[in-house]
């Protein structure tokens, strides 16, 4: 047992940003990456010392929100940051219908980390 603390943070990130230079995926390599709203991290702390619980392997997916003007970037897709790739990844993630072209992006998970809604460059082209 023990109490828990849910901390969930909205980060603003710029417009775009260098693959290359910070976090990026590997299929984005050099090239630019634009998020589709801001990034939200999601995660559970001990109430008693405050460090963050690795949760990961859920049995059951929780749902994870991020906004996204979908009408702008419809080709917006949600994304995790995978810390022992240093990349973005999709991998696990299962994007939530129904499609809301003014609204916010849903999708499945059974981890907590860093969420975002990115555009890719394959869909810039």
């Amino acid at each position: 047992g023990g109490e828990v603390i849910l901390v969930i943070v909205a980060t603003t990130q710029s417009s775009e940003i260098n693959a290359s230079s910070g976090p990026g995926s590997a299929e984005a390599s050099g090239k630019q990456v634009l998020f589709a709203g801001p990034a939200v991290t999601v995660q559970i702390c001990s109430s008693t010392n405050g460090s963050v619980l690795q949760i990961s392997d859920l049995a059951t997916p929780i749902l994870v929100t991020v906004q996204a003007n979908r009408s702008a970037a419809p080709e917006a897709r949600c994304v995790y940051w995978d810390s022992s790739l240093q990349a973005w990844s999709d991998s696990g993630l299962e994007e939530i219908e129904p499609y809301i072209p003014d609204g916010p992006l849903t999708c499945a998970t059974t981890h907590l980390t860093t969420f975002a809604a990115l555009i890719f460059p394959s869909a810039l082209d």
